[in-house]
């Protein structure tokens, strides 16, 4: 089982940096993660916490990865 939470920006021009917290993007989820022969499985679910509706923003994504050892 895993848990995460992330938060970041993005700015196109440097000099325009902003680090007021309310300008950053945050999320949280959880995961399962599954250690097999060839590859490590990971399904998990992550939740925007503030979508932004005039962008389309999603509120909640899945993510289903297969890595290699």
């Amino acid at each position: 089982l895993g848990a995460f939470i992330d938060t970041g920006n993005l700015w196109r021009d440097p000099d325009s940096v902003n680090l007021d917290l309310t300008e950053y993007k945050s999320g949280a989820g959880g995961g399962l993660h599954y250690r097999t022969p060839v590859g490590d499985l990971s399904l998990e679910l992550g939740w925007n916490l503030k979508p932004d509706r005039t962008l389309h923003e999603e509120s909640y994504r899945v993510h289903f990865s297969i890595s290699l050892f």
